[in-house]
């Protein structure tokens, strides 16, 4: 499993946002539906529309932030439609004009998002394992900007919580050294078998600077 930076609060608020409006509508059009105030044709669009947005919010909360454009384009054409709907109100047009706005501030920070922790694993296919260089690449570049000091890159490299105690530590080295032993690499091939030996020296690392640390 990767694991990526958490996503900016501007993007959780425009996806929790536009899954709160959206369901609101969904609701709201339904009781209309049912009681025959407004087109079959608008329900069914209503049902879709929900779909989308519901299910693109999901997945861009997922890290799959291609699916903010996906919600953006719907939204753009929800709030030209806007105009020929009975729900027509400046305050229905000027929420969906605020949407836009989050989802556009989501866009431009989703950009900023750098992966800062490859786990190991086997690719399941050749391109999986032609893409690990360029994934090593931006481990190393993402490592370099976003700590501030050694220990606080050998804490990541460990996954330790902020005040680990000597159990964690050496708990969390025994797991994740496990991961990389030669035994469970060795028909990877020789380009994971670097990769193993470069996590493995920088897990002895980690564990050497907390054990003169903490003196155990």
């Amino acid at each position: 499993m990767t694991n990526y930076q958490k996503n900016p609060d501007s993007i959780k608020i425009a996806c929790y946002g536009i899954i709160a409006w959206a369901s609101y509508s969904f609701i709201i059009t339904m009781i209309f539906g049912t009681t025959e105030q407004i087109s079959a044709q608008a329900v069914s669009f209503s049902v879709i529309e929900a779909v989308i947005f519901v299910g693109s919010s999901i997945a861009t909360l997922n890290k799959r932030y291609l699916f903010l454009w996906v919600i953006i384009i719907a939204l753009i054409i929800d709030t030209l439609l806007i105009f020929s709907s009975p729900f027509f109100s400046p305050l229905a047009l000027i929420l969906r004009l605020g949407l836009l706005f989050l989802v556009i501030i989501a866009i431009k920070k989703s950009n900023e998002v750098i992966p800062v922790n490859e786990e190991f694993k086997e690719p399941s296919s050749y391109e999986g394992k032609s893409k690990i260089n360029d994934k090593e690449e931006r481990k190393n570049i993402a490592e370099e900007f976003v700590f501030n000091n050694t220990e606080e890159f050998y804490s990541n490299i460990l996954k330790l919580s902020k005040y680990p105690t000597v159990e964690e530590i050496k708990k969390n080295y025994r797991d994740e050294i496990q991961k990389y032993h030669p035994d469970k690499v060795e028909h990877l091939g020789d380009e994971f078998k670097r990769i193993a030996e470069k996590k493995t020296k920088e897990l002895n690392e980690a564990y050497n600077y907390f054990r003169k640390k903490y003196s155990f």
